[in-house]
């Protein structure tokens, strides 16, 4: 059975704000799926196909990874967060 990858991130992603209290690393509110910087979502959607890769080796022919967008290079912040 194939997996729909970003619906499989999105759930991670949900599971994630439950088990914070719905808090970011720096206590701040966690936003919504749809409310992610895309270089955010796609984080979540290359550590879920790397999920199934590890969960289910056999049904993989070619790596998902091969076909999603490179990293982004993050941008520097500032010591106030800007």
């Amino acid at each position: 059975m194939q997996m729909n990858i970003k619906a499989f991130a999105e759930k991670l992603y949900q599971r994630y704000t439950e088990q914070t209290g719905n808090k970011t690393f720096d206590g701040r509110e966690c936003p919504g799926w749809g409310d992610l910087p895309i270089g955010v979502q796609q984080a979540w959607i290359a550590t879920a196909d790397e999920a199934t890769l590890v969960l289910t080796p056999d049904q993989h022919q070619t790596p998902h990874h091969e076909v999603l967008p490179p990293p982004r290079t993050p941008r520097p912040v500032g010591p106030n967060g800007e």
